[in-house]
């Protein structure tokens, strides 16, 4: 059984994910076209990603969150806690 789970995401928080994702990148000193090929994507298409041009798909989320190591909720701002423990 597959649950497919939509998200509506406010103007201001789809500019913080934005932010978000580009601050990652910054963060770890990389170009677009780095990030980008780490996650099997053109660098065109990961910048309009990055400015909320595009919307993230799943799959390039999860490439992002194995990418930086942190979780795909970090990345989404459902916490600011980039390694949340499991119970």
């Amino acid at each position: 059984m597959y649950v497919i789970m939509t998200y509506e995401i406010k103007l201001e928080e789809k500019s913080k994910l934005d932010n978000r994702i580009r601050d990652l990148r910054i963060d770890h000193d990389l170009s677009q076209r780095e990030v980008a090929e780490a996650i099997h994507t053109t660098q065109q298409h990961y910048s309009r990603i990055e400015l909320g041009k595009t919307e993230i798909t799943g799959e390039s989320l999860k490439q992002l969150a194995i990418f930086y190591d942190v979780s795909a909720d970090y990345i989404l701002r459902l916490t600011d806690n980039p390694h949340p423990t499991h119970s």
